[in-house]
Parts: C-alpha cells; sequence; structure tokens
C-alpha cells in the first residue's frame, strides 16, 4: 500500500516536470495524439495498440503498452509495463517487470518482484510475495513467500509459503506443501511440512513428512505414513508407518509393522521397532 500511494504522488507530481496529457487517443502507433514519448495523467484509449513513457490513470483498449512506470488501472485484451506497476491489470495477457497490485487474466507475468495477487489460468513470476491462484503457478528460480493455490505450483525457493494444489514442487522448501504430490527436488533441502498422498524431498532437513508414501534421500526429522523410504543418505530422525526403510541409520527410530535397516549388518529386519544409535 505504502508503494502504491508513493507511485501515485509521483504520477502526480513527476508530470509537472514532463511533457504530459490527460487524455491520449490511439489508433496504432505511430498514428496517435499526441506522441508516445508523452507521459498520461487521466485517461488513455487505445483502440488497437497505444504506447506512452510514463501512465497514472485509467487506461483502456485493445493493446495497452507503457514504457516506463504505471499506476492506475489498464483493461484491455493486452496490458504491458515495461517498467514498474501498481495497481490494477484486466485483461486475456498481462505482463509487468515488476508488479504491486492485481493482475486478472488468463496469463499474468511479471519479470521481477510481484506484490499482490495473480488470478488467472498461468500466473509466473520470478519473485511472489503474495497470493496467485489459477490452474499454473510459478515462482521461477526466485522466492515463494506467499500463497501459491492451482493445480500445479513450482517455486525455485519456497520461503515461509504455502503450496496447495494436485502437484507442489519446489527446489527448496521452508515452509508448507498440501497437494496429491509434494516435491522438493534437486540439491534443495526441505524444512517444512509436506502433506499429501506422495511426498519426495531430495533431503528432509528438520522437516515433516505425511502421506501415503514418503520418500526421501535423506532424513534428518519425521516420516509418518503408510510406506517411508530414506532410499541413499542417512536417516537420523523417526520413521513410522506400515513399512519403514532406511539404507543406513544413525540416531533414528522406526516403529512400523515391518522395519528395514539395510546397514545394521547383525539384524536388518524387525518387526514393530528398529534403530541404531
Amino acid at each position: 500500500m505504502k508503494k502504491l500511494l508513493a507511485a501515485l504522488l509521483l504520477g502526480v507530481t513527476g508530470y509537472c516536470f514532463a511533457e504530459t496529457t490527460p487524455l491520449m487517443v490511439s489508433l496504432i502507433t505511430p498514428f496517435q495524439e499526441p506522441i508516445p514519448d508523452y507521459d498520461v495523467a487521466g485517461l488513455r484509449l487505445s483502440i488497437i495498440y497505444g504506447e506512452c513513457n510514463d501512465f497514472a490513470g485509467l487506461d483502456l483498449g485493445l493493446i495497452n503498452y507503457t514504457l516506463g512506470d504505471f499506476a492506475g488501472v489498464s483493461i484491455g485484451a493486452g496490458n504491458i509495463a515495461d517498467n514498474k506497476l501498481y495497481g490494477v491489470q484486466l485483461g486475456a495477457v498481462n505482463y509487468a517487470q515488476s508488479f504491486y497490485g492485481l493482475q486478472l487474466s488468463a496469463i499474468n507475468l511479471v519479470n521481477e518482484e510481484f506484490e499482490g495477487v495473480q488470478l488467472g489460468a498461468i500466473n509466473c513470476s520470478k519473485n511472489a510475495a503474495g497470493i496467485q491462484l489459477g490452474a499454473i503457478s510459478v515462482a521461477d528460480d526466485g522466492k515463494a513467500s506467499g500463497f501459491q493455490w492451482s493445480a500445479i505450483n513450482y517455486a525455485g525457493t519456497l520461503e515461509g509459503g504455502m503450496q496447495l494444489g494436485a502437484i507442489n514442487w519446489a527446489k527448496d522448501m521452508v515452509g508448507f506443501e498440501l497437494g496429491a504430490i509434494n516435491l522438493v527436488v534437486d540439491d534443495g533441502k526441505a524444512h517444512g511440512v509436506q502433506l499429501g498422498a506422495i511426498n519426495y524431498a531430495r533431503s528432509m532437513d528438520g522437516g515433516i513428512q505425511i502421506g501415503s508414501i514418503n520418500c526421501a534421500k535423506n532424513l534428518s526429522g519425521l516420516q509418518l505414513g503408510g510406506v517411508n523410504v530414506v532410499y541413499d543418505g542417512k536417516t537420523s530422525g523417526l520413521q513410522f508407518g506400515v513399512i519403514n526403510y532406511s539404507r543406513m541409520m544413525n540416531g533414528g527410530l522406526q516403529i512400523g509393522l515391518l522395519n528395514f535397516i539395510a546397514n545394521n549388518e547383525v539384524v536388518p529386519f524387525l518387526p514393530l521397532v528398529n534403530g541404531n544409535f
């Protein structure tokens, strides 16, 4: 909110020192009045396609393109802000370099920082500190510290956030994944909670997996489910389930119907309880 108010104030005061128009009308650039170098503080109508420098106000048209900063509401089939946008984009495709506000369309794209709400079939940003709702939501190789609620969710780093969907996927996770399939892949670590039918983490480091099938390369935490597997690295936590398997265990415990610890040379299998301390 503070960023939005600051942008609106700059939009009012800054235009006093630039070529500014309260009204811009465009058929298709360069057939427009005035030329694209002008700032707009008021209303812009782009019948087919229009360009301007900075913008503050109401933007209506088929394709609306702003070269500089945007503060206000943009409604069109395609809304593009080549720099920072503070406000609302409503259309079929929305794009901004950095975005603070609400994007509502079939496809919402933010190249850098995003704070606010993206609501659409496909939502994509580099960093997301807000809410993404749709069929596919992506915080691509950046940090997601908000809420992703889609059929498929992906975050480079889920940092203090939550993923809720059929498939949740992150490279690193400090937060909460709730879905049918939850994944923390590559060399990342999971420090939070995975709750789903199938949970996988390359390294479950102080976290919890709860599901029908829980799988990790390394476990320092808790697996609670039907089948719990630590397939390659070390287990130093608790496996509680019907079937528990760990390739190596050091300072860990298994409680279940069938418990397997591969590096227990004398007794690799025990029912009910097994461990290696």
